[in-house]
C-alpha cells in the first residue's frame, strides 16, 4: 500500500512537472510571436516612416529644381518660411523671398534674375498658348455657318417670358419672330446708340431669338455689356395694354406700355 501511494505521488509529481513544461512553453511560445509581431509592426513603421521622408525629399527637391534654386538656397528658404516671412511672402515665389531677405547685393542680383528669368518663361509660354488660341480662334470664325454672336449668347439662357431686363427710362421694343420690318427697326435703334430691351413675343426658343438679333445686326459685345437685352414677352401683356400683335413693332418708355412712341423720334434722339 505505502509502495502505491509513492508511485501515485510519483505519477503527480511527473505529470505536474511536464504540465509545467507545457505551460512554459507556450508562454515562450506567445512571448517569442508577440515580439514577432512587435518587431513587425516597428519594421512597418520604420518603412513607412522612410517612404514618407523619402517622398518629401523626392518632393522637395523637385520643388527646389524647378524654382532653379541649390540645397543651400532650398534650406535658407525653409528657414525663412519659419518664420515672420512665413506670413508675410506666403504667397511669394520662393527665389523672391530668398531676394527680399538678401545678405548682400551680389546675392540679391542673383534671385532677381532668377526671377526674371522664370517671369520671363512664364510669359513666353503664356503668349506661345494664346497665339495657339487665337489661330484656331480665326480658323473657326471662318468656317461656313459661324457666328461670333451665337458663340457667345449660348453660354447663358435668355431671360424668361415674365422677366422684364431692364427698366426705366430705357426704350422697350416689341417685335416678332419673322417680321422684317421689326428687324429693320431693330437694326436703325441699334444705329442710333441708344440703349435698349427688345421684347419678343412668340418666339420658339432662344435660339429663334439669337437668330432675329443676328439678322437685325446686333452687335455681340452690346448684349455681353447689357446695352441691349434680349428678351422673352408674352402677347397678352400687349393685348392687355390695348395693342395688337399686327401692329409689330412697337416702342415704349413707360412700363404701362400705353403710349407707343414713333421710331423716328427714338432712332433720331440721343441715347
Amino acid at each position: 500500500m505505502k509502495v502505491a501511494k509513492t508511485c501515485s505521488s510519483r505519477f503527480s509529481a511527473a505529470r505536474w512537472t511536464a504540465l509545467a513544461m507545457v505551460v512554459g512553453a507556450l508562454g515562450l511560445g506567445m512571448l517569442i510571436a508577440h515580439k514577432h509581431a512587435a518587431l513587425a509592426q516597428t519594421a512597418t513603421l520604420d518603412l513607412e516612416t522612410t517612404e514618407t521622408v523619402t517622398t518629401r525629399i523626392r518632393t522637395e527637391r523637385t520643388a527646389r529644381e524647378a524654382w532653379g534654386l541649390d540645397e543651400t538656397d532650398w534650406q535658407r528658404y525653409q528657414v525663412l518660411m519659419e518664420g515672420p516671412s512665413g506670413l508675410w511672402y506666403a504667397h511669394l515665389a520662393p527665389a523672391m523671398v530668398l531676394g527680399i531677405n538678401a545678405g548682400s547685393e551680389t546675392e540679391r542680383m542673383r534671385f532677381a534674375r532668377l526671377v526674371w528669368e522664370q517671369e520671363q518663361a512664364r510669359l513666353d509660354a503664356l503668349f506661345a498658348f494664346n497665339r495657339a488660341y487665337q489661330s484656331i480662334a480665326r480658323t473657326d470664325r471662318n468656317r461656313p455657318g459661324f457666328s461670333l454672336f451665337e458663340e457667345q449668347l449660348l453660354r447663358s439662357p435668355l431671360p424668361p417670358p415674365e422677366e422684364t431686363a431692364v427698366h426705366g427710362t430705357r426704350i422697350q421694343a416689341f417685335v416678332a419672330p419673322g417680321c422684317p420690318h421689326c428687324e429693320d427697326a431693330i437694326r436703325a435703334l441699334t444705329a442710333s446708340g441708344r440703349s435698349f430691351d427688345v421684347y419678343v413675343i412668340g418666339a420658339g426658343d432662344d435660339r429663334e431669338i439669337r437668330a432675329m438679333a443676328r439678322r437685325a445686326g446686333i452687335p455681340v459685345e452690346r448684349v455681353v455689356e447689357r446695352s441691349i437685352t434680349l428678351n422673352h414677352a408674352p402677347g397678352d401683356r400687349l393685348v392687355r395694354a390695348g395693342h395688337r400683335i399686327e401692329d409689330l413693332p412697337l416702342f415704349f418708355t413707360s412700363r404701362n406700355l400705353r403710349s407707343p412712341v414713333p421710331l423716328s423720334m427714338l432712332a433720331g434722339g440721343t441715347p
